[in-house]
């Protein structure tokens, strides 16, 4: 693994870490909350956020099938794979218990993958012209996830604070 490829390791294991701290500790009902506005609720930004890795690491720079195909999820049901999102994120119930262990696969899974990988392997290209992304590189992608990760930890952070939680664990 060359430096880059241990940068994106290190981001990605961060935010993984940091959003698994933020969830620490929620009760199934103050998951499900809804804030209202156009807000949805934390169970939703975690499936999205869980199963877009998945999909991600697992069915498009592996080459295989996503986790969410062989286990349970905890998800009522799994996220559309395009925008907009909000509508199943106001209607999904999660088995928090449940998902936790589908993250957990999910995050182990894809920092096992980026450990595997050198700087020649985050230039290789992708295209990602069906997604109006254009040739992009398999960095690109797992920067877009890492971004993914720490947006929504961002705002499940202020779901919860919103509830009069604490939102980051730090």
């Amino acid at each position: 693994m060359n430096n880059a490829a241990k940068m994106v390791g290190g981001a990605l294991k961060s935010a993984h870490e940091v959003m698994v701290g933020t969830l620490a500790g929620l009760t199934s009902e103050q998951a499900h909350h809804f804030a209202g506005g156009n807000t949805v609720p934390i169970v939703a930004h975690f499936g999205h956020v869980m199963t877009f890795e998945d999909m991600i690491v697992n069915g498009m720079l592996k080459g295989g099938k996503p986790m969410f195909m062989a286990m349970n999820t905890g998800f009522s049901e799994l996220p559309p794979q395009q925008s907009p999102w909000a509508p199943w994120g106001l209607k999904v119930k999660a088995d928090m218990a449940a998902t936790m262990i589908y993250a957990m696969a999910v995050g182990a899974e894809s920092e096992a993958y980026v450990a595997t990988l050198d700087d020649a392997a985050l230039a290789k290209p992708l295209d990602l012209t069906s997604i109006g992304q254009g040739m992009q590189t398999v960095g690109f992608m797992l920067g877009a996830l890492i971004s993914n990760v720490q947006w929504h930890t961002g705002e499940i952070s202020c779901l919860k604070g919103l509830q009069g939680l604490k939102g980051y664990p730090f």
